[in-house]
């Protein structure tokens, strides 16, 4: 789970953190299975979520993963990821910026904006087949930001196959 407090384990997890994606960009290879790409998503979820500064995080209200079918008759799943952070006090006035910030920061590093309006942004990193959506929203009265990293679609064995169930913890 996510922390608003960094630990002594933090700048070690942030550097694991860089050199898999920074690996995991170098390869043009879609991910084969679902831990591939499970992996991948969660590490940009929490990339993002890291991009809000601490001090403007209460804490995280939710996160979660789990797999969903693709559609078409296919066994094919795709993972999705997500987290909902609730913005501190002190944050309140700038969460508009912290947001736009957020986006921009993922539009800088070449993610297509698909779809922006208002406090919704979805963005698509072409060359991995993910999709990015951040969105500002109220959770409990408290300005929050909701991001979700869905990952390609991947062939399994089905929805309710071993390989699913045991990456979704079931």
């Amino acid at each position: 789970m996510l922390s608003a407090m960094p630990s002594s384990k933090t700048p070690l997890l942030c550097a694991a953190t860089v050199a898999l994606l920074a690996l995991s960009a170098c390869s043009s290879e879609p991910p084969h299975a679902l831990l591939d790409s499970k992996v991948y998503v969660q590490l940009v979820r929490n990339s993002a979520a890291e991009r809000i500064p601490v001090d403007a995080i209460a804490a995280v209200v939710n996160s979660g993963d789990t797999s969903t079918p693709c559609g078409g008759g296919d066994p094919e799943c795709q993972w999705v990821s997500t987290v909902i952070v609730s913005l501190s006090e002190a944050a309140v006035d700038r969460s508009d910026e912290i947001y736009t910030a957020l986006v921009e920061s993922y539009i800088a590093e070449g993610w297509t904006p698909e779809k922006t309006v208002d406090a919704f942004a979805s963005l698509e990193d072409t060359k991995r087949s993910l999709t990015l959506t951040v969105a500002a929203l109220t959770v409990a009265e408290k300005p929050s930001l909701r991001i979700v990293v869905t990952g390609e679609c991947v062939r399994t064995d089905g929805e309710n196959s071993a390989e699913v169930k045991l990456l979704e913890g079931r």
